[in-house]
C-alpha cells in the first residue's frame, strides 16, 4: 500500500489497494465465503426468514457473517486489518462494526441499488468515521458485476435508491468503474455513493467485507426513518485496539504495513 491510497481515499471516498491479500489466505478466504449457501441450507433459512443477528432478517447478502465463522472472525479480528485500518483512520481507535459475504453467483441477476453504506446504519444522521475494507476473491470485470463509485466531491442528485443496470447513467458527476483483481482490497467509506451491476457470466464473482466505524454504534437503538428496518438485532461494537492484542500472534496473517 503507497501513502497516494490514503489520500485517494480522503479526497475521493475510495480507493484500489493493489495486492494487499496473501496468496494463502486469500485461498481459505475465497472457500469460506461460501458458508452464504451451506448456512443457509444446513440451517434450512431463506430470504426474508428472521434472523437473530445482524439486521434481523436474511437477505441475499450474508451480514455478520463473522458470527458464524471462526475463520472470518479471525481475519475481521486480524493484525493486519488493525494495522490498515490504523492507517485509513489516522488513529488507533476504531471500532468493530460489520462484516459481509457478498456472491454475485453464475448468471445471476441481483445488483445493488444505488446507495451508501451510512445510509443504511442505526443512526444515519450521526457524525462519525466509517470504512468498508472490500476484499476481492475473484478479478472483477464488466461483465460479472463490478461497482461504480461516485467521487464524494462530488454532489449527490437525488436520494432514491435507483437500480442500475449495465448500460445505464447514474444521476451526477465523477463516476468511475473499478475492475479489482482478486488479492486487491477496495477501500470506500460509508458515505461513499456506490451501485453494482449483474454478474452475466458463467463463473461466481465473491467478495467480503470488513467495516469499522470510528465511535461504536453497534448497540446503538435503531432511529432510521428511510430505511425502517424493525427487525433491526445487534451489530459488534468493541473497540478492535483491544482485541488487536489479543490476535497479534495467532492470527494467520502478518502484518506488512
Amino acid at each position: 500500500m503507497e501513502d497516494k491510497n490514503i489520500d485517494e481515499y480522503y479526497s475521493k471516498g475510495f480507493t484500489h489497494v493493489k495486492n494487499v491479500i496473501p496468496k494463502s489466505d486469500l485461498e481459505i478466504v475465497r472457500e469460506e465465503v461460501f458458508l452464504d449457501g451451506t448456512y443457509r441450507t444446513e440451517n434450512n433459512v431463506s430470504n426474508g426468514d428472521e434472523k437473530d443477528f445482524g439486521n434481523g432478517v436474511w437477505w441475499k447478502g450474508f451480514d455478520m457473517a463473522t458470527h458464524v465463522s471462526p475463520i472470518l472472525k479471525e481475519y475481521y479480528e486480524s493484525h493486519m486489518m488493525y494495522d490498515l485500518s490504523k492507517k485509513f483512520f489516522k488513529s488507533d481507535e476504531f471500532y468493530f462494526f460489520n462484516d459481509e459475504i457478498v456472491i454475485k453467483y453464475a448468471n445471476e441477476p441481483n445488483k445493488f441499488m444505488l446507495h451508501t453504506d451510512a445510509e443504511y446504519g442505526p443512526q444515519p444522521n450521526l457524525d462519525f468515521h466509517h470504512i468498508n475494507f472490500y476484499w476481492i476473491l475473484d478479478d472483477f470485470t464488466d461483465k460479472n458485476g463490478a461497482i461504480r463509485f461516485q467521487d464524494i466531491r462530488e454532489e449527490r442528485v437525488t436520494e432514491e435508491n435507483l437500480w442500475l443496470d449495465h448500460g445505464d447513467e447514474p444521476p451526477g458527476g465523477g463516476w468511475e468503474w473499478l475492475y479489482p483483481k482478486k488479492g486487491d482490497v477496495v477501500v470506500f467509506s460509508g458515505k461513499t455513493l456506490h451501485y453494482s451491476v449483474p454478474n452475466l457470466t458463467n463463473g461466481h464473482r465473491r467478495a467480503w467485507s470488513c467495516q469499522y466505524t470510528s465511535i461504536p454504534i453497534g448497540n446503538l437503538p435503531y432511529d432510521n426513518k428511510k430505511h425502517n428496518c424493525d427487525t433491526w438485532k445487534w451489530f459488534y461494537s468493541d473497540r478492535f485496539v483491544t482485541k488487536s492484542q489479543e490476535y497479534l500472534v495467532k492470527s494467520r496473517m502478518a502484518s506488512s504495513f
